[in-house]
């Protein structure tokens, strides 16, 4: 999959902490993909290049899959990073997959066990073929990135620990390998 831009604007377009849209260099990379059954990443775009990427899709129906590597709801944790409600539906109606990202920031300001909410309104929006894990454990400097409950990939078993009362064993199988197996099923080649 290809991330057109991290946080901020780059020649391709606006990342999260901008508010720019689709540039020229942004719609030929599109073009590139066409076809090519390479992911575009949502994960860090802002809102703006969000919409224009998936206008310029449905404008000139290419053939390039959706997904979120590594976000979670803005609807329960309001910042930029996350994704909105209608970015969520449109990755789930896309066939795409939605990684849960482990960063505190995104999960809540002081309670770690807000991230089940995260997955439950991923949920309610339709997302039980979407939601996967994408934990971001990537990069840590200062070393409280992470809430000590999901700072590790031991992390997955607390997630599903807590998502037990809440949804069935096949749903969570589904989160836990299912969804991003089919979903690198239906990208390969």
């Amino acid at each position: 999959y290809i991330s057109m831009t991290h946080d901020h604007e780059n020649r391709f377009g606006g990342g999260n902490m901008s508010d720019i849209g689709l540039k020229p260099d942004g719609e030929e990379l599109l073009m590139y993909m066409n076809g090519e059954r390479i992911a575009i990443d949502l994960a860090h775009t802002s809102d703006a290049l969000a919409m224009d990427i998936l206008d310029y899709i449905d404008r000139y129906n290419l053939d390039i899959p959706i997904m979120a590597s590594h976000s979670n709801m803005r609807s329960i944790c309001n910042v930029p990073r996350n994704l909105p409600d209608e970015y969520i539906k449109e990755i789930i109606d896309r066939g795409g997959v939605i990684g849960i990202n482990f960063f505190r920031e995104f999960i809540s300001e002081d309670n770690p066990l807000v991230l089940v909410d995260h997955v439950l309104h991923c949920l309610d929006l339709g997302g039980e073929n979407a939601l996967c894990f994408g934990s971001d454990f990537f990069y840590s400097p200062d070393g409280d990135d992470f809430f000590e409950e999901f700072s590790d990939s031991s992390s997955v078993q607390t997630l599903v620990r807590a998502l037990r009362p809440h949804v069935s064993a096949a749903t969570l199988r589904k989160f836990c390998y299912g969804n991003a197996l089919d979903f690198m099923r239906r990208v390969g080649r």
